[in-house]
């Protein structure tokens, strides 16, 4: 019955949030004998390890990228590494090297990202549903990226040009997110494009090094995507409903399955030929 029809509609949430319950029913489970403090005072020294190799891939990653960029914009330029200057017969070494550190990042990041969601279920168990307590212990393990000031007096309140200016932050972050992404992708894309023109080494190897560049950047995004993207997930509460419906009440389900196949019917024939029926909500 599951193959012939949609259990239910999507459920979106992050990865982090699922990340996050999972860890906090884990923990409701195991306890403080089985998991102790010490665990996640290495999940924090972990953590912060992570985070200053982060920022030496990243001073590796900006030279090479900057020399790309100014590459593919027409600019002769000698670029210095490691006592090796970088003339344009590097390109494709630089290339992949960036490839690759930005590859290396974003499991990084995925790391970061379970460790941090382990560290925030440890204190939601502690804030025992208390908002301000948890806003507290998620500040103090550097958990919270943006704190903004709340006022204690109830009686206290943004004002207009306050919620203006957050908005205008949030639209701001999200657009440059959005043009780093743009822009490493479009020098990534011009650069594969010039190795492809004017290549400085034969045909085999030029078709590893684009090969290379081109599945290590659909790694990194998508794995980006899937850590910290908000996906849909496989809701499965209505096919449930609708098997237990069948144990107590036959005609009801029966009703409802007719009720879905009469909606699924009333479609156009290219939606019919794409999609499949769907639950309606079931009691």
């Amino acid at each position: 019955m599951a193959r012939n029809f949609k259990n239910s509609r999507p459920l979106f949430a992050t990865a982090a949030k699922l990340n996050r319950e999972r860890f906090n029913e884990i923990l409701r489970k195991a306890g403080k004998d089985v998991i102790t403090d010490k665990a996640f005072e290495s999940a924090d020294r972990r953590r912060s390890d992570i985070g200053k190799l982060q920022q030496t891939i990243f001073f590796l990653q900006l030279p090479a990228f900057i020399y790309l960029v100014l590459l593919i914009s027409g600019t002769d330029v000698n670029l210095n590494m490691f006592g090796i200057t970088a003339t344009k017969n590097l390109r494709e070494a630089l290339i992949v090297i960036s490839a690759g550190l930005g590859l290396w990042s974003a499991w990084l990041n995925h790391q970061v990202d379970v460790l941090e969601s382990i560290l925030q279920a440890k204190n939601e168990r502690l804030a025992k549903g208390n908002a301000d307590t948890l806003n507290v212990l998620n500040t103090a393990y550097g958990l919270e990226k943006f704190t903004i000031p709340k006022p204690i007096d109830p009686m206290i309140g943004y004002s207009t040009l306050q919620a203006a200016a957050v908005v205008v932050f949030g639209l701001a972050i999200v657009a440059l997110i959005l043009l780093l992404t743009v822009t490493v992708a479009a020098v990534h894309y011009f650069t594969l494009l010039d190795i492809y023109r004017h290549p400085n080494f034969g045909p085999l190897f030029t078709f590893i090094v684009i090969s290379f560049v081109v599945l290590a950047d659909t790694i990194t995004f998508s794995w980006i995507a899937i850590q910290s993207g908000i996906l849909p997930y496989a809701n499965r509460d209505r096919l449930m409903r609708l098997g237990k419906l069948y144990d107590t009440d036959p005609q009801k389900a029966q009703s409802i399955v007719r009720q879905m196949m009469q909606q699924h019917l009333g479609k156009g024939w290219l939606r019919r030929s794409f999609t499949r029926p769907t639950i309606p909500p079931v009691d």
